[in-house]
């Protein structure tokens, strides 16, 4: 992650294993933009980074949706 207006990037946790295309990022800022880029360690090495992000700033939480209706 980065604050949008720097070239400076910080390095999320190594020692943590994803198996999933979310990753929770932790200690943002409300009043602050970020962006975010990417990269796959695995068993066949390190991919390139991602570019950047557009710059993403917290908003409201997004409220869960209705369950879908029954299908019968």
């Amino acid at each position: 992650q980065s604050l949008a207006d720097r070239n400076s990037w910080g390095l999320a946790s190594l020692d943590t294993l994803v198996n999933s295309p979310r990753f929770p990022v932790f200690d943002l800022v409300k009043e602050k933009q970020y962006r975010f880029r990417v990269r796959s360690i695995n068993k066949y090495g390190v991919s390139d980074l991602s570019e950047p992000s557009e710059p993403i700033g917290l908003g409201k939480p997004q409220a869960v949706p209705n369950p879908p209706p029954s299908v019968l």
